[in-house]
């Protein structure tokens, strides 16, 4: 009687395949199924489980074989020498430094293209590039990765891709700048002219009161 889920034909038909280098997932015979014929087949299990564990330590051998060839010497996109400084590691994997920079300058600009519009009105308002980019509160402050609309790497690639994008920006910040300046001047004078106050104030305590 043959056991569930593996018939005696089946069972032969996969014999022949194992003898052949495959292995019992590659012919859709799940594990189950294996356990099963094999509890009631013993004389089978003895000759089949040695090819499949040969078959199987083959295939993960095979598996394997790009990927070692390609970083034994070049990094995945076959460009770059996986060895000496050009070779790092992050993460407890290895990767190739010269495709980590060419990603860090140019990364993908769709993260931008959704809040495009709102940096382009928070510059018009005269936000500076260290709120949009930075996550730097106005007048100072720790930084504030809830601000940050967009990364910088991000940022600066959408604008070499885009001369009016960065032409809109050089006029913004050149606005920004001039009233930047009017507030540090203002926010000088204002700290001056508090110091004398308390400087007056000092020396006038100091001065006995007329009897």
């Amino acid at each position: 009687m043959a056991a569930k889920g593996l018939s005696d034909e089946r069972a032969a038909r996969l014999m022949i395949e194992l003898q052949g280098g495959r292995t019992p997932n590659s012919v859709n015979v799940k594990v189950h199924q294996l356990d099963t014929y094999f509890a009631a087949h013993p004389n089978y299990a003895r000759d089949a489980q040695p090819l499949i564990d040969a078959n199987v330590k083959a295939a993960r051998r095979r598996k394997g074989e790009r990927k070692r060839k390609l970083t034994a010497f070049l990094c995945l996109k076959g460009l770059h020498p996986m060895s000496g400084n050009n070779l790092m590691f992050h993460k407890g994997r290895r990767v190739c430094r010269a495709c980590w920079r060419h990603h860090a300058t140019h990364p993908p600009i769709h993260s931008i293209l959704p809040v495009l519009n709102q940096i382009k009105e928070d510059l018009k308002r005269g936000v500076s590039l260290g709120q949009l980019i930075h996550g730097r509160p106005t007048g100072g402050g720790k930084f504030d990765g809830n601000l940050v609309l967009v990364r910088p790497n991000v940022f600066y690639h959408y604008r070499r891709l885009n001369p009016d994008f960065d032409c809109f920006v050089r006029e913004a910040l050149a606005d920004n700048k001039g009233r930047g300046q009017k507030l540090w001047m203002t926010r000088i004078h204002t700290s001056s002219v508090r110091d004398s106050n308390n400087d007056y104030h000092k020396i006038r305590n100091l001065i006995p009161a007329p009897r």
